[in-house]
């Protein structure tokens, strides 16, 4: 994950702020990504890496996973009261939760 991670963000340069990389059965991963172009020791961005959950039921369906991973997290970026990781987190959950279901589901399915 952190090379796909490491490339994409190579491959976007200055452009790509934050980087989330859904892997599937392999959970998924999140960096920020930084230019220092000071001569401050500044540390490189933190990669965080959340594995699935495996208390959920059994997979069912991934018919529209990634847009409920990508729907959470770019939710939870606009609330600017969660860490990276909490965002990355909840993302994969409710990426997870979906895939215990048959076909698409709206919001409130997910409240129950």
């Amino acid at each position: 994950m952190e090379a796909a991670i490491n490339g994409i963000q190579q491959e976007m340069g200055e452009s790509s702020k934050i980087v989330f990389c859904a892997w599937g059965e392999k959970g998924a991963a999140v960096r920020e990504s930084f230019t220092n172009k000071s001569s401050i020791n500044i540390p490189p961005p933190k990669l965080y890496i959340q594995p699935i959950f495996p208390s959920l039921p059994p997979i069912i369906d991934t018919l529209g996973a990634g847009d409920c991973f990508i729907g959470t997290a770019l939710f939870n970026l606009c609330q600017n009261n969660k860490s990276l990781k909490e965002v990355l987190a909840e993302s994969v959950r409710i990426a997870g939760i979906k895939c215990t279901r048959k076909g698409l589901l709206n919001l409130d399915d997910l409240a129950e």
